[in-house]
């Protein structure tokens, strides 16, 4: 029973994606559980991120509908959207339902909300999700210009935290820029950790997960 955090550098650099994957080859083996406990800019239609995990992994929707899971309209960090006026989130209610469901599963993900560093409230970021939980961290960069900076800066806070990622997952983008050709090999020049390539054509839930065993990234999460 092992528990995932899956992060980012940054709000929309793919972690819905990567998580539908890795939720959909893990299901294959086992019996997995993803959640979204912090999601934000959620519409009348519901939480659209954790539903599109919880369908890609098989989680029931009722685990994704339960309290104590934290929702805000405001698309904001969830410390920025409380300012505003929206209700709080209930920081350690969340995480002893998440350990509750750890002991659930033989995997369990957790998507994080943005990037390493984003507050959730003025005590906690989301990164210490990872020490609440005990959870293995995988961070999702773009696989573009610009990412060797943003990717080495998240990767020295997590360090001063003492978390050191189970693997960072370069996404692809549409279309590649010159960089993809390089910044693996210098990434890795900086880092200890695992540096694993995404490149999933078909955005579906099974070429996501074939795409999550392709690179390797399914194996790494089983062995641990």
């Amino acid at each position: 029973m092992s528990a995932w955090l899956i992060t980012a550098t940054g709000t929309g650099v793919g972690k819905t994606f990567l998580t539908r994957g890795l939720g959909r080859a893990l299901a294959r083996r086992g019996e997995v559980l993803a959640i979204k406990p912090f999601e934000t800019g959620v519409s009348a239609e519901g939480a659209l991120d954790a539903a599109a995990i919880a369908r890609a992994s098989r989680t029931p929707q009722d685990l994704v509908d339960a309290a104590p899971w934290y929702r805000a309209v405001a698309p904001l960090a969830p410390l920025a959207a409380t300012l505003e006026g929206e209700p709080p989130p209930q920081w350690a209610e969340i995480v002893a339902a998440l350990r509750v469901l750890r002991a659930r599963a033989s995997w369990l993900l957790v998507e994080g909300a943005g990037g390493v560093l984003v507050p959730v409230d003025e005590e906690h970021d989301l990164v210490d999700l990872a020490d609440a939980l005990d959870a293995h961290v995988v961070m999702v960069a773009p696989d573009a210009l610009g990412t060797l900076s943003h990717t080495r800066t998240a990767l020295e806070s997590l360090e001063r935290r003492g978390v050191t990622p189970a693997a960072v997952v370069l996404r692809a983008v549409e279309p590649a820029d010159r960089s993809a050709a390089t910044n693996a090999t210098i990434l890795a020049r900086y880092t200890d950790s695992p540096i694993v390539t995404f490149r999933a054509t078909r955005d579906d839930a099974e070429a996501l997960a074939d795409e999550s065993e392709r690179s390797g990234l399914v194996d790494l999460v089983v062995a641990v």
